[in-house]
């Protein structure tokens, strides 16, 4: 009988795959995501790491290391107070300086250095961003950089040649699930949320835009001042922020928009527990009539006309499609006025404003209000046209619902 053999066979020992998570960083939209889900107007301290070949420099901003163009005689291991004032098409900044000046810097369009905190000061990289349930924003920031990790571990991350060689599967497009990103997860949890707590569907305004009946008759003035109530109340920030970048609009008209006093409040948290508490509820409700006034192209403002006299205002924007569609579309515009005069009592007064061309209906809860407004038709008529407007029609009518 032959001796067996096959006892002496010991199956090879188990052999590890490579790591390739530290040869696989994050690629240039993966950060560029995170920072711009970031509150604008919110202050990051970053810090310079090190000074490449080509004059770029590796900053590390809120977990993330990016390289960002700098002032040529910024130094490796230098803090930089940033503060994110856009955030497309991509992360920019505002660099303050210790002289009272500051200075716009971009992330650069070259791939993000992979892995560069750990080889330039090998300090711990725990991310900064993790969040919580009473956290949602943080939680956001941390997933987004954390489906990489995760996405190496399994082995499901490609280099790039593999990737564009392998050719797709023919089903899956039509069997995957729709699965809403985590940018969109975030906006619904930020509108649900200030649906939950009562979000007002308008705008409120703090103090009355005129102090006093004589200040009313400097209609200039009130003009501006309506002006600056629509243009400053945040609808229109990240607009303004655009403005900004181009040198069209002053930075300190800017800062005194609520984004950006939040960004300020919440810049100050360094843990962003602050997004839940009453500014982050204040950013949810500026976020959600932000899509509202998108939505329905329209705009509600409440206030005082007058101390201790309420006033409800709404501005819409129609547009009328041109049936030979070979010129831009005409916009019209209606803005209504509710409120209740000394004398006059309850008024309610549409205009609708077409080009140069006026429509003015006027409802009123008596009829001696609506004989007086109808006798001063002529007179108002005159003080259009000298505007430049003309009132194509003018009709006042009493309507116990004014």
């Amino acid at each position: 009988m032959l001796p067996r053999v096959d006892n002496q066979v010991r199956p090879p020992p188990s052999v590890d795959a490579p790591n390739s998570a530290a040869s696989v960083g994050e690629t240039r939209q993966d950060v560029v995501s995170r920072l711009s889900q970031l509150v604008v107007g919110k202050q990051i301290q970053g810090e310079i790491l090190s000074r490449l070949n080509d004059g770029t420099f590796v900053v590390r901003l809120d977990g993330a290391t990016a390289r960002m163009a700098l002032p040529k005689d910024s130094k490796a291991g230098t803090s930089l107070p940033l503060t994110l004032i856009s955030t497309n098409p991509r992360p920019t900044f505002l660099l303050e300086s210790g002289e009272g000046s500051a200075t716009t810097v971009a992330l650069t369009r070259q791939e993000l250095v992979e892995g560069a905190q750990q080889k330039t000061d090998g300090k711990d990289n725990t991310n900064p961003l993790a969040g919580s349930k009473q956290n949602p924003l943080g939680t956001y920031l941390a997933e987004t950089g954390q489906e990489k990790t995760e996405a190496v571990k399994t082995g499901q991350v490609l280099d790039a040649k593999t990737a564009t060689n392998q050719a797709p599967q023919a089903d899956h497009a039509s069997s995957a699930p729709t699965i809403l990103s985590n940018a969109g997860k975030l906006i619904d949890q930020m509108l649900r949320s200030a649906q939950e707590q009562g979000a007002p569907n308008s705008l409120v305004g703090k103090t009355p835009l005129a102090a006093s009946s004589e200040a009313m008759a400097h209609t200039d003035k009130m003009a501006d001042t309506l002006k600056q109530t629509i243009s400053s109340s945040g609808l229109f920030y990240e607009s303004h922020v655009a403005d900004w970048a181009e040198g069209k609009r002053p930075l300190n008209d800017l800062m005194r928009e609520p984004q950006a006093q939040i960004g300020k409040a919440l810049g100050n948290d360094a843990d962003m527990n602050g997004v839940n508490g009453a500014k982050g509820t204040e950013l949810a409700q500026m976020v959600n009539l932000q899509l509202n006034t998108l939505e329905q192209q329209r705009i509600v403002w409440q206030g005082n006309l007058l101390p201790g006299q309420p006033m409800e205002w709404e501005v819409t924007r129609n547009t009328e499609k041109n049936k030979s569609q070979q010129t831009e579309p005409e916009q019209s515009w209606q803005s209504t006025v509710r409120f209740e005069l000394p004398h006059l009592g309850a008024i309610a007064a549409t205009i609708n404003l077409h080009g140069e061309h006026l429509q003015i209906f006027v409802r009123t809860d008596s009829e001696s209000s609506a004989t007086a407004l109808q006798e001063h038709a002529v007179t108002l008529a005159q003080a259009l046209k000298q505007a430049g407007a003309q009132l194509d029609s003018f009709s006042v009518k009493k309507d116990d619902k004014a």
